[in-house]
């Protein structure tokens, strides 16, 4: 959703939503229980009054809104307010906020894991059936766009993602731009999947169930056979970019257009034997 389209109303629903479901049969913190504004207030002030703004943060020319609201078990969730992939088209969703417990995991930080990945669906889930702009319309926003189906680039990418409607629509945009797609939902399912005869490229995301895209690419890389196809990793995670953990990495969100570009980039120092080892 554009937004200029998206009112007052769609972000005061959006927080209720989450609300009700994160604090369920628990109290909700009153610091919570902010004033929603009237009618007549701006997208713009709530935002600029309640949320986080992390486009600078992110740099990279997709904006991004956050506001931190936690859930009865877990104080550090987050809903966020995206432009992803497409410029100018924006759409709710729940930050696990998963980055806190990558140097350390025991089997309670994983129940917790779990749990805020389920919390995340089923608020989503909400979200879209109250009309919300969410991921799923993304692929509907691809469509309607004049895009023409480009010649055949000679070159099959593995994209990873556990999120079904991103994983659809970057497919079919990739499809759109000439490549052949593989499709795999977790570091595990990619492990299997992942050919260095058939795969010029793999497209991975850092969050996912299971086995992340982290622990996915080191065990590729420590895989003889398979250490130098190349990963383009995306998250919204910080890394230290003096050690970056694939052969090239994406802060989410970001734009199609530069996907596309490093896509372009990777492969072709792929092809010269080159590694990328480069950020946007």
């Amino acid at each position: 959703m554009r937004l200029e389209e998206i009112t007052l109303d769609h972000v005061n629903r959006a927080i209720d939503l989450y609300l009700e479901h994160a604090y369920r049969d628990a109290p909700i913190p009153p610091s919570l229980r902010r004033p929603a504004g009237s009618g007549d207030t701006p997208v713009s002030q709530r935002l600029r009054e309640d949320f986080l703004d992390e486009t600078a943060r992110l740099g990279r020319g997709a904006r991004a809104y956050a506001l931190r609201l936690g859930n009865r078990r877990y104080a550090f969730m987050k809903m966020r307010l995206l432009e992803h992939l497409f410029h100018g088209e924006f759409y709710f969703t729940v930050d696990t906020h998963d980055q806190m417990f990558q140097a350390e995991r025991d089997f309670e930080l994983a129940r917790l894991m779990e749990f805020n990945r389920e919390l995340r669906a089923s608020i989503e889930a909400a979200w879209e059936g109250a009309g919300l702009p969410t991921t799923v319309n993304l692929k509907g926003v691809l469509e309607c766009r004049p895009l023409e189906r480009e010649p055949p680039k000679g070159a099959r990418i593995l994209l990873v993602d556990d999120d079904a409607a991103i994983l659809d629509t970057v497919a079919h945009l990739l499809e759109l731009k000439g490549y052949e797609v593989d499709l795999a939902r977790d570091g595990e399912e990619a492990l299997s999947a992942a050919r260095p005869e058939r795969h010029d490229l793999i497209l991975m995301d850092v969050e996912m169930p299971r086995m992340d895209g982290i622990e996915a690419c080191a065990l590729l890389k420590a895989d003889g056979s398979r250490r130098g196809m190349p990963v383009l990793l995306a998250s919204a995670r910080a890394f230290d970019m003096a050690r970056p953990p694939g052969d090239g990495f994406l802060v989410k969100p970001f734009q199609a257009d530069v996907l596309l570009r490093f896509l372009e980039a990777m492969l072709r120092d792929a092809s010269r034997g080159e590694r990328t080892n480069a950020s946007a």
